[in-house]
């Protein structure tokens, strides 16, 4: 059985799963996972460069679907040939709305906001986003950074507790040989 994958992002819903388990319960061959894996890593590193980051967030996509990224594929090619006409046809109020320029979040904001709500559902992130008109990719993007600052800190801690007990052995050797 392979090992479980590191999670970057507390809390997905293919937390703790592996790709095989992904294509397990879709009953799917792996071969397609593996296509649809490699597609979503491209498309997710626009919320992170961090290939591990934007890895669990493709996971999280094709627990939903099998075949989540070629469908966004498609869904923007579709975007793509209808834009012209749907320039000239006008947007609905809503649309307009939904065009405004939006505000960033700042880092500062982003703690505050953790710190009032620990580990928060994705929709409590987009509602936080929504009440203070947050642009919403930019803000995911503070998360993941967060997110992946941790996972390092969490390990040059690891790393340096390690180099600490190695040092306290030599020591000891060396005053009582």
């Amino acid at each position: 059985m392979a090992d479980k994958p590191i999670e970057y992002i507390a809390g997905g819903v293919a937390e703790g799963m592996t790709l095989e388990d992904i294509a397990k319960k879709h009953g799917v061959d792996i071969s397609i996972i593996n296509k649809q894996i490699k597609m979503g890593i491209e498309v997710e590193h626009e919320h992170s460069p961090d290939d591990g980051v934007a890895e669990e967030i493709s996971k999280d996509h094709l627990f939903e679907s099998p075949f989540y990224y070629s469908y966004l594929e498609e869904m923007e090619e579709e975007l793509e040939e209808h834009l012209e006409e749907d320039i000239k046809r006008g947007m609905t109020e809503e649309e307009e709305e939904k065009k405004k320029p939006k505000k960033k979040a700042t880092m500062a904001q982003v703690i505050e906001f953790l710190k009032l709500n620990p580990n928060p559902k994705d929709d409590d992130v987009h509602e936080w986003a929504k009440e203070n008109g947050f642009e919403i990719h930019g803000l995911e993007a503070l998360f993941y950074k967060l997110a992946s600052d941790h996972v390092k800190a969490m390990e040059k801690e690891k790393k340096d507790s390690m180099d600490s007990e190695e040092l306290k052995n030599d020591t000891i050797k060396r005053l009582f040989g």
